[in-house]
């Protein structure tokens, strides 16, 4: 039987991984329809939203380094966006964290 935490981290990876299916269909059709904005976006919000999720349920979690990865991942699709508040947001929870082993790296990531 799993436990609550298998079927969380399960939960996680199936988020991350339509997250990431998402954003290369967005890159995909970025290359073929540059012009679609619209498009793009909406594929990347979609991405933006299984991305935060995941790092979501990851942060009251020890699963090191998958959540910093996690929000990482979620704010540079956030930025991408031009969604600055919510990329401060969510970079505000990944550093409320205790463990400051991958703090460095994760600001690195970032870009700060």
């Amino acid at each position: 039987m799993k436990t609550k935490k298998d079927l969380i981290v399960e939960k996680i990876n199936r988020l991350h991984d339509k997250a990431m299916e998402y954003c290369s269909i967005a890159d995909e059709y970025k290359q073929r329809h540059p012009e679609d904005n619209d498009e793009i976006r909406s594929l990347l919000i979609r991405a933006l939203y299984n991305e935060s999720f995941a790092a979501w349920l990851t942060a009251d979690k020890d699963i090191e380094p998958t959540r910093f990865v996690l929000f990482s991942s979620a704010i540079s699709i956030a930025k991408e966006l031009g969604y600055i508040d919510e990329a401060e947001e969510l970079k505000e929870i990944a550093l409320a964290e205790k463990d400051d082993k991958y703090k460095e790296r994760f600001l690195k990531q970032i870009g700060e």
